[in-house]
């Protein structure tokens, strides 16, 4: 899956598989198929949304409501 995470992050929180720690927010990619718990925080944010694949990007951005910096943006949405 392109779209996996660093293996230090917890998945599955959309279907209650997982609850995110303080501090995170749960991510879900458009289809519902893939989420995972990860800091809205700007400094956090910054670094770890670089690493994600393009839908988890996407989702990422329109949830934390930031910009993903060094990224491409599609279309106006996909910078905040």
């Amino acid at each position: 899956e392109a779209d996996a995470p660093a293996s230090s992050m917890l998945t599955g929180c959309h279907n209650g598989t997982a609850t995110c720690p303080e501090g995170e927010t749960c991510v879900v990619k458009y289809d519902k198929t893939w989420s995972q718990c990860m800091s809205c925080a700007s400094s956090v944010f910054a670094k770890e949304c670089q690493k994600l694949g393009d839908y988890m990007r996407y989702a990422a951005v329109t949830t934390c409501k930031r910009s993903c910096y060094d990224t491409k943006c599609y279309n106006q949405a996909w910078c905040a």
